[in-house]
């Protein structure tokens, strides 16, 4: 499980990296779908999350303590109000409005997929590991 839960910190750490690294030259794009701040606020806050998510997952692969269990708590229960609200956000939103109903379907799917990692590791880090925060 550590390798699955290795290679996963690695390709979603690429993958947030990438995806950074690529807002400069897709602003055109951005400013043609006409992002108003409510995606922009909904995409900040998104990839806050997912940083958040790693570093616990990486906290947990590593047996390091960071801030406190209450802390991985408290971001197990934003993350997944984050996750349930998802469909009234304005980006799905847009999709919906622009592909259809079976889009938002497979993109909400492919969403729960990716995250599901990061509520196991994390509900475990946070909730299961009293030990871990004797030391903090």
């Amino acid at each position: 499980m550590n390798h699955f839960l290795q290679a996963y910190f690695w390709s979603m750490s690429a993958y947030l990296l990438l995806a950074v690294l690529v807002i400069p030259f897709n602003w055109k794009r951005v400013v043609w779908l006409n992002m108003h701040k409510g995606m922009v606020l909904e995409t900040v806050f998104g990839y806050m999350l997912l940083v958040l998510g790693l570093l616990g997952v990486y906290g947990y692969l590593h047996a390091i303590p960071f801030v406190s269990a209450a802390f991985w708590q408290g971001f197990v229960v934003v993350l997944g109000l984050f996750s349930a609200l998802q469909y009234f956000m304005p980006k799905i939103q847009f999709l919906h409005r622009e592909k259809g109903y079976k889009v938002v379907a497979t993109a909400c799917v492919i969403g729960i997929l990716l995250l599901a990692p990061i509520f196991g590791t994390v509900t475990i880090y946070g909730f299961k590991s009293p030990g871990l925060w004797v030391s903090v």
